[in-house]
């Protein structure tokens, strides 16, 4: 049996590497929902961590690097939970109705973390350069099953592809302001409206150019 190469982990130090960083990232999140992201500094996070600064310096290079490794482990659950829709072929009003539904119980069972997030893209260009990258493979999802937004993620028809952006965008407006900001409207109403928008997509984009 040959031995581990030089330098090489093993699977227990991987493990225990990842733990470490989960636990960086975790403290960073309750700290940017408590004080903000501005606010924060690497000391606070090592301090909330438990870990040296040292040791978070093993992990990332600075703070944005946290902020980016939040909004990662958000954008790879937004991908499979928003792409759910693309199961439906031809999604009705009603289908699409229950999927932002969905989308709003995991804002509401998340709070702290989405709110965190959505202050987090708004402070940062980076991050919100990061964010629409995620809506890009998002809607390539959705094209796996829903004919309109695979056109939008051909890269063939440049309008499909905004109106798909501009979808997401709306959907996670619609739950900021109903989760966060608690906006005072019928929520069934609200829901309705926008899948109505998200039909109409569907209903129109039949093909290229």
């Amino acid at each position: 049996m040959k031995g581990r190469r030089p330098g090489t982990l093993t699977e227990l130090q991987l493990q225990q590497k990842k733990e470490s960083r989960d636990k960086i990232v975790a403290a960073a999140n309750a700290l940017f929902a408590r004080c903000s992201y501005i606010s924060t500094s690497i000391e606070d996070i090592a301090r909330e961590a438990g870990i040296s600064r040292v040791t978070f310096y093993k992990h990332f290079k600075n703070k944005l690097e946290v902020a980016i490794g939040i909004l990662d482990q958000y954008a790879s659950h937004m991908i499979d939970d928003y792409g759910s829709l693309g199961r439906y072929c031809d999604p009705d009003t009603a289908q699409i109705a229950a999927w932002i539904k969905h989308i709003l119980a995991l804002w509401r069972s998340q709070r702290d973390s989405m709110d965190t997030l959505a202050s987090l893209v708004r402070q940062d260009a980076q991050i919100g350069a990061r964010r629409t990258r995620a809506y890009t493979r998002t809607i390539a999802r959705l094209g796996d099953g829903i004919p309109a937004f695979a056109v939008a993620a051909s890269g063939t028809n440049e309008e499909a592809n905004i109106r798909a952006h501009l979808l997401l965008i709306e959907l996670e407006n619609l739950c900021y302001e109903l989760v966060i900001s608690e906006w005072p409207v019928n929520e069934d109403m609200a829901v309705n409206v926008l899948a109505e928008h998200f039909r109409d997509f569907i209903e129109r984009t039949t093909g290229p150019a």
